[in-house]
């Protein structure tokens, strides 16, 4: 029978420098109820990881709960949490990194925790921690009822929190566009125009890089942007597939044709580790992926010589519909936690009042103030 979740407990985690907010919360909040505890996380290699393992110390200093944990590359990490996860009562992690797909798989197995009932306990919740600070539409893409059809995201429950986001963006090298005259693409055949251009002004160098290992992350950044910006859906409104309709066929033709003609050869292996390497190193002249994989590469430490300062940004190419695809990492606590109220005093990012998780490796993340285009729905 599977273990239940005793006291599962939400609070504000990681103990980032909340400066005098976080004293103020010690005074009335008892932040060591589990000292001597330990929790095992199990992450996701990526920036948003390394920002929070470089707080774990004082997470432990403020609890006085150990923490241990495991990275692993993300070709391979969501494999490893399912088959964690599958085990029951024999799971080896507390808490664990997800993306907001993943609830549709775990929450009807049981494998999640609804959160609600513990963020709305002022006794398991520091009474400091701002729910309603995360971006209304990131709130609710971890939220489901567990019923088909996508007017029911959003519903029920609250299986998970984010812990960092990003947006898809065109990022270029503003250098070679300028000495090329190369116009910044605004429609997705302007953008194949302009790799198959940069191809051939530079053969040495693929035009664009984009993900296309044979891998669930391949189609969310630059793709489904497209795709979803050019008015394509996956299923219509009676849930019937829609990825054979005209408008399916016609984006995913000019995309494959862009990557082909203007890529990398070994474009079906690459991740977005490959891809914003041979950004950084000058391999490409023209990236579509997360926003914050172009700064993570103009820095000089990871910048070639003649890439540092020259990438810019640009909004994805536009469509019929005005909407970016977004993603995002969570960290949530499921269902057989042996510590589940000690995984939760970790599992929420620091909210309120702008609070932010201090830059590691350029890992920072930033929580947004509410009223953007997440909340009008225009991104």
């Amino acid at each position: 029978m599977k273990r239940k979740l005793f006291l599962l407990v939400f609070v504000v985690v990681l103990v980032v420098a909340l400066g005098s907010n976080l004293v103020a919360a010690q005074d009335s909040f008892n932040w060591r109820a589990y000292e001597g505890t330990s929790l095992k996380l199990l992450l996701n290699q990526h920036p948003y990881e390394q920002a929070l393992v470089a707080e774990l110390p004082k997470f432990t200093e403020l609890t006085g709960i150990e923490v241990t944990y495991d990275v692993f590359p993300e070709q391979n990490y969501f494999d490893k949490v399912t088959i964690d996860l599958s085990a029951g009562a024999s799971s080896t992690y507390d808490v664990f990194m997800t993306g907001a797909y993943m609830i549709w798989q775990y929450a009807p197995a049981g494998w999640m925790e609804p959160l609600e009932g513990y963020i709305n306990d002022p006794t398991k919740t520091n009474p400091d921690y701002d729910f309603e600070d995360i971006f209304a539409d990131l709130r609710n893409s971890e939220m489901w009822n567990l019923e088909a059809g996508r007017q029911n995201l959003g519903q029920g429950s609250q299986y998970a929190l984010p812990w960092g986001f990003e947006s898809n963006a065109l990022m270029y090298r503003k250098d070679i566009f300028d000495a090329n005259n190369i116009a910044v693409p605004t429609t997705l055949d302007e953008l194949v125009a302009a790799a198959k251009q940069l191809k051939e002004v530079n053969p040495e160098a693929a035009g664009i890089v984009v993900r296309g290992s044979l891998n669930w992350a391949t189609i969310h950044p630059g793709f489904m942007t497209m795709y979803a910006s050019q008015g394509c859906v996956d299923y219509d409104e009676n849930m019937i597939p829609q990825m054979n309709s005209a408008c399916a066929v016609e984006v995913t033709n000019k995309w494959a044709d862009m990557i082909r003609s203007a890529g990398p050869e070994a474009w079906t292996t690459y991740t977005w580790y490959q891809a914003g390497s041979d950004f950084g190193a000058g391999k490409a002249s023209m990236m579509f992926d997360a926003d914050i994989l172009g700064y993570f590469q103009n820095q000089p430490d990871t910048a070639a010589e003649g890439v540092l300062g020259n990438i810019a940004w640009a909004p994805r190419p536009e469509g019929p519909r005005w909407r970016a695809a977004h993603q995002h990492l969570d960290l949530v606590t499921g269902y057989e936690c042996r510590f589940a109220e000690e995984g939760c005093r970790l599992v929420l990012p620091p909210v309120g009042d702008g609070q932010r998780i201090p830059d590691h490796r350029r890992g920072g993340l930033q929580h947004g103030q509410p009223g953007s285009c997440f909340d009008l729905g225009k991104c």
